[in-house]
């Protein structure tokens, strides 16, 4: 689960476009299960984005993908991106779930 508060503006599709190409390619890799992944929106404009890993020694393998790398530091220029231990701070009153297929 990670949390992606966008920082250029109303528009958020370039940001919504580049977290799929990157599920794309974490998919292509068998990073992710076949879970469909998840985007919570608030009516503030914060997302949550919920996929599932195939395991937990493929963390590792994320953070050493170079393609996945650069799509991560795209998106980190468009939106501040916050971890799962943050996410009490997602308080919406009322969110939309979207199926992130890539």
């Amino acid at each position: 689960m990670v949390g992606l508060r966008p920082t250029a503006g109303p528009d958020d599709s370039e940001l919504i476009g580049l977290v799929r190409a990157g599920l794309a390619i974490a998919r292509a890799k068998g990073y992710l299960s076949d879970f469909s992944p998840r985007l919570a929106r608030s009516e503030s404009g914060t997302l949550v984005m919920l996929c599932e890993l195939v395991s937990v020694r493929t963390v590792d393998a994320l953070d050493e993908d170079a393609d996945l790398q650069d799509v991560i530091m795209q998106i980190s220029a468009l939106a501040e991106v916050f971890p799962l231990y943050t996410l009490v701070e997602f308080s919406a009153m009322r969110v939309t779930f979207e199926t992130l297929d890539a």
